[in-house]
């Protein structure tokens, strides 16, 4: 039987196009399963550490604001995760091996803590927690630079769908691990020790997602960008305008000092409500977190960024101020429940913050040069990250300078006042936020170095890519 040329190609077409489609498939998986137990790493521990340090080493609500913003510390230096994994490459690879280190020692942290849990102190638990930041971050940086990658392929028309697929199994996985922390601590026999295992049993389960990633081998030179190239990169990065400026102002507003944990304290002593309803509370956040992320993307894309953040800073500083009505136990006189009351203040706020976050993360994604995707899009990141930080430890600072104890909450109302009118500074300065509309209104971006080819990505005045945008 005669084979035809037009058969040989026909059939070699089709197998390059099924194996392109089995390691798309594959890389979806993965990803989906590592960015959902990064989710529950994220959520699932910290009821049983808030636990552990109110009931069983007696912290005060300042300690504890402290010492969750010096958790913060390792997200806010994730640029240097990504200088990292851009320039270090492991055994020609500059992603997966970093996940699994990260997510191995992450395990390792989590099993000695619940090993230890019932005798150690304040100091102790606050080092293991610094630590399983840190390996989570070297972690995190090197997944999302997939999602970096990944971005850099979409059309504008597609523009964010790999970015709300991670995060909308991450935000499924810190639903789950916030709700089941819950129950477990309210209603059954396994206590703090049990979910810290758990947690080091998920990092491991996420290693071993990572292990099955696909990353192609990095020849040698090829990638090999030196560090003043990356910080060049870097740079170039940030002087675009519309970047900046819109970060710094983002920046401004997450930064006004938070109540969070002290109100924490109010519920759990004064108000009473079980650590159950506090995980359930949890699953809310998260679940309007993913609300807030589907509502900008099907909503809100096309609309002034100038605009969307007037609502966003109006909207959170009536939900914030409102809570005084919670502490001064105004919402009983007219028979408003503090459960539902809490709901609808959680709920509020997470949309908010989603919203405001949303089109800065996803024009980071876009524009990250080839090869400095890494530094490039956590240094984005980790405005935010450094924003919660200065937000959790400013609210610690009030609370101790308002002589706010675990059995004095006298003067929590002052402190959400202060609070709250603190998140209206940036307001005046609003105008001098671009118009950012959509994904593709960007203005004339600088020129960013890329790999030895001088690959370049850019976007045009209307948005539409040039040809050395779209990476192959």
């Amino acid at each position: 039987m005669q084979v035809y040329p037009d058969s040989i190609v026909a059939s070699e077409s089709y197998i390059v196009t099924s194996t392109k489609h089995v390691k798309h498939f594959s890389q979806l998986i993965t990803t989906s399963v590592f960015y959902f137990i990064l989710g529950v790493l994220i959520a699932m521990p910290a009821l049983p550490i808030k636990k552990l340090l109110m009931d069983n080493l007696h912290a005060q609500p300042a300690e504890m604001a402290f010492i969750f913003s010096m958790m913060t510390i390792p997200w806010a230096l994730k640029p240097l995760y990504g200088l990292l994994s851009d320039s270090c490459p492991i055994r020609g690879q500059r992603r997966r091996p970093y996940i699994i280190i990260g997510m191995l020692t992450n395990s390792l942290v989590w099993l000695y803590l619940a090993a230890i849990e019932e005798t150690a102190g304040i100091a102790i638990v606050s080092t293991l927690m610094l630590f399983s930041s840190i390996t989570l971050v070297l972690a995190d940086v090197a997944s999302d630079t997939f999602l970096v990658e990944k971005a850099q392929l979409e059309s504008i028309a597609d523009s964010g769908k790999w970015q709300s697929l991670a995060w909308s199994f991450r935000a499924c996985g810190a639903m789950i691990g916030a709700g089941l922390a819950g129950i477990v601590l309210d209603h059954t026999e396994f206590g703090i020790g049990f979910l810290l295992n758990l947690s080091g049993l998920s990092s491991l389960v996420a290693c071993s997602s990572a292990m099955l990633m696909y990353e192609p081998v990095v020849e040698h030179g090829q990638f090999q960008i030196d560090l003043s190239r990356r910080l060049a990169d870097l740079i170039a990065f940030w002087k675009t305008p519309d970047i900046w400026r819109t970060s710094v102002f983002v920046a401004m507003f997450a930064c006004s000092p938070s109540s969070g944990d002290t109100v924490f304290f109010f519920m759990r002593r004064r108000l009473g409500f079980s650590m159950d309803f506090l995980g359930v509370l949890s699953v809310m956040r998260y679940a309007s977190s993913m609300a807030g992320a589907v509502v900008y993307r099907q909503y809100l894309r096309q609309k002034p960024y100038n605009s969307l953040l007037r609502w966003t800073i109006t909207s959170a500083f009536i939900v914030s101020l409102s809570t005084i009505c919670l502490v001064e136990r105004w919402n009983t006189m007219i028979g408003f429940p503090d459960q539902l009351f809490v709901f609808g203040d959680t709920m509020i706020m997470a949309v908010c913050s989603e919203v405001a976050m949303m089109p800065i993360i996803i024009s980071a994604a876009r524009i990250s040069p080839q090869g400095s995707e890494g530094i490039v899009y956590a240094s984005i990141i980790s405005i935010s990250n450094l924003s919660s930080m200065v937000s959790e430890a400013s609210g610690g600072w009030l609370t101790h300078s308002l002589g706010i104890t675990k059995d004095d909450f006298s003067n929590l109302w002052l402190l959400i006042l202060i609070c709250s009118v603190s998140t209206l500074l940036p307001l005046p300065f609003v105008h001098f936020v671009p118009e950012l509309g959509s994904i593709g209104d960007y203005g004339s971006l600088p020129k960013m170095s890329s790999d030895s080819d001088s690959e370049s990505i850019q976007l045009t005045k209307n948005g539409t890519p040039t040809p050395s945008s779209i990476l192959i």
